[in-house]
Formats: structure tokens, sequence, C-alpha cells
């Protein structure tokens, strides 16, 4: 694996990484204006538009990185290997 596919690699790791965060820090908001919700009676206006804003960026996030993922991995093998050309 050269450096360049190695730094491709864990670019795509990060934009996992991120994604996963952006959800569950969305979702740990969510839960938060639910909570406050049950036990207060009313949620903070924040808590009602982040909530599904960062869930829906997490998610968009997740598809974007699955396709470059997929894109790598079929392009990985078209392309030749070092260990084939003779």
């Amino acid at each position: 694996m050269t450096t360049t596919c190695a730094d491709e690699l864990n670019q795509l790791e990060q934009d996992v990484r991120d994604a996963n965060s952006c959800m569950a820090i969305g979702a740990g908001l969510g839960a938060f204006g639910t909570g406050s919700a049950l036990l207060l009676g009313a949620t903070c206006p924040i808590c009602v538009v982040l909530t599904p804003a960062l869930l829906g960026v997490g998610a968009i996030k997740r598809v974007v990185a699955g396709r470059k993922v997929r894109r790598a991995l079929e392009e990985s093998e078209r392309s030749p290997s070092a260990r084939d050309v003779p």
C-alpha cells in the first residue's frame, strides 16, 4: 500500500467517524430534549432544530463516505497490483 492509499484510507475512516459523531451528538441532544420535555414540560427550541439537523448531516456524511469507500474498492480491484507485474 502506498502512502497515497494509506492517506486516502485514513481520510475515509475519519469521514465515517465524523458522521458517526454527528449522529451521536444529535441522538444525545434529542434524548436531552425529550427528557427535559417530560420532566419540565418544555424543551428548548435549539434542541428541536439541531436534533434533526445533526442526524441529517450525519446520515448524509455517512452515505457520501460509503460511496467513496465503494468507489475506492472498485478502483483498487480494477487497477493491477504491483505483484502482478513481472
